[in-house]
């Protein structure tokens, strides 16, 4: 059977695993710049507060009942799911990451007392508290999953015999796959919930939903249709709205050496080279005289290495800048290709095959140190000690437990 683990109110769940004192009171993590609530814990969701709110209309309330109040802590969390899901793969044998909270497994014939101690010793392991979903297909154990967090063990097996029943009581805007737009135009055709899609014909699903919703409805059905997830980026993307505008060469260029940073990373863990670097820069939509600028710059050959990415980046910076207050950054590493892929130029080979030589030895030694020691053990100059985080207005920020020395909880 496929199961599904998901992290329960995953955000929330990292700032609480450092703070035993905030079990039982609202948790709220905010956007990128303080803006709006993007996560909230299960005692945050009883008070009717809803994702997407912005902080301001929503800050009374929180104070009155002494909710915590969290800038998104980005490196924190990747970290805390990169525990999860190693620890899924190291107790199951498998698994593919579908989000930076979730992830399918497979198990052979699951019983119930097996999949309950699976789940006990994730979060035994993590910290994290997790449910856990298992049924023939991804969509259905989607579904098994939503029951599951329900339930108080936090597991739900969806047997053959069982499905009838839960596909009734499934309304169709709550299915895998499903979106608002579909969901409206189904409802508008008489069908409610996901036994009354499924009970329709192939031709009829396909002609009004497409092949994407056909698989969902074989998925339904019981008959795996959605294939394994495959790596298909054809471009990486890093940026960043700034809390304050930025006008001038040097601090856009600051910014475009974070942006760099975090799309080598990107790349390495990817095993994939650029072969072409994109900059663009955007003033407020909310004022007069809206500016997007925009340039490009192919590489030579192709590359992970942060310096060579943020040369090409500083040659599109100088293309295209104007002094005007920026409101935003952004840089595109596209045609992406597998690491190690070289054509060299008739007639400068040696002096290329050089240079390629000595990144492909520097940029692991880069990577190493910086998962050894934080990414701000190791930082181009331009960047002037900065990464992309502190680009941010981050008044609420946690500690970086897991990846800073210096943040390591403190016990007395």
């Amino acid at each position: 059977m496929i199961g599904l683990c998901d992290c329960n109110s995953f955000y929330a769940s990292c700032e609480r695993l450092f703070r035993p004192d905030l079990r039982g009171i609202p948790v709220v993590v905010l956007s990128n710049n303080d803006g709006c609530i993007v996560a909230l814990s299960s005692e945050a969701k009883k008070l009717g507060i809803k994702r997407g709110s912005p902080l301001f209309e929503e800050r009374e309330r929180l104070e009155n009942v002494k909710a915590a109040i969290f800038s998104s802590n980005y490196t924190l969390y990747q970290d805390l799911s990169d525990r999860v899901m190693d620890t899924l793969l190291t107790l199951v044998g498998n698994r593919e990451v579908y989000s930076i909270d979730e992830a399918f497994f497979s198990l052979k014939d699951p019983v119930q007392s097996e999949v309950q101690s699976l789940r006990d010793e994730i979060i035994r392991l993590t910290g994290i508290p997790v449910s856990l979903g298992l049924a023939r297909t991804k969509t259905l154990a989607k579904l098994a999953n939503h029951e599951g967090k329900r339930l108080p063990g936090g597991v739900r097996i969806l047997h053959p015999e069982e499905e009838r029943i839960l596909l009734k009581e499934t309304l169709i805007g709550d299915v895998w796959g499903i979106g608002r737009r579909r969901e409206a135009l189904l409802l508008r055709l008489g069908v409610r919930t996901a036994q009354d899609f499924i009970a329709r014909d192939d031709l009829w699903i396909e002609k009004h939903c497409t092949i994407t919703g056909l698989r969902t409805a074989r998925e339904l059905r019981g008959v795996p249709s959605i294939p394994k997830e495959v790596e298909k980026s054809i471009s990486l993307c890093s940026g960043i709205s700034f809390d304050q505008p930025k006008e001038s060469f040097e601090e856009l260029e600051q910014s475009l050496a974070c942006h760099c940073a975090t799309l080598s990373s990107k790349l390495r863990v990817r095993g994939k080279q650029a072969r072409e670097i994109t900059v663009a820069l955007y003033t407020s939509r909310f004022r007069e005289e809206y500016q997007s600028p925009s340039a490009t710059v192919v590489l030579g050959q192709g590359s992970d290495y942060t310096p060579t990415l943020l040369a090409a980046a500083k040659a599109c910076l100088t293309s295209i800048y104007k002094k005007a207050p920026y409101k935003a950054s952004r840089v595109w590493a596209t045609y992406l290709e597998e690491e190690g892929v070289h054509q060299y130029s008739l007639f400068n080979a040696e002096q290329e095959q050089n240079r390629i030589v000595q990144e492909q030895r520097l940029s692991p030694v880069v990577q190493e140190i910086q998962r050894a020691y934080g990414r701000r053990a190791l930082l181009c100059g331009t960047a002037d000690s900065m990464v992309k985080a502190d680009l941010m207005a981050q008044a609420y920020l946690s500690p970086r437990y897991t990846t800073d020395w210096k943040a390591l909880p403190t016990v007395h």
